[in-house]
């Protein structure tokens, strides 16, 4: 999974609509860390989050998606592409809007000195 993230840090830093990823979930956990069959959790702020959510083209950079289809995220009212790709990996990109504010010290597991 190394490689997806690796993948999608160097693509997002190209995305001038892109403003920023982090990795939520099991696999961002110190305490219980995500094993092998974990899927990867990752919150992408973007822009225009209609681009990411209305076509699956851009998955090809981080592999060849197997089933991919897109439904409301778990908390808030956004949506969030779930991917299962060809290999196996199974990612959900919660794609969120920029201009959407996450208050300071709401986020769980904030790390000191955590701005928003």
């Amino acid at each position: 999974m190394q490689e997806l993230i690796d993948r999608f840090t160097a693509w997002a830093q190209d995305q001038p609509d892109i403003r920023a990823g982090v990795i939520l979930g099991s696999r961002a956990r110190s305490e219980m860390p995500a094993d092998s069959l974990s899927d990867l959790d990752l919150l992408v702020i973007a822009r225009d989050p209609l681009i990411y959510l209305s076509n699956g083209s851009w998955l090809l950079t981080f592999g060849e998606p197997g089933l991919t289809f897109v439904e409301s995220t778990a908390v808030g009212d956004f949506r969030e592409r779930r991917v299962i790709f060809k290999d196996g990996r199974d990612v959900d990109f919660s794609v969120v809007p920029a201009a959407h504010q996450i208050r300071k010290n709401k986020c769980l597991n904030s790390p000191p000195g955590f701005e928003t």
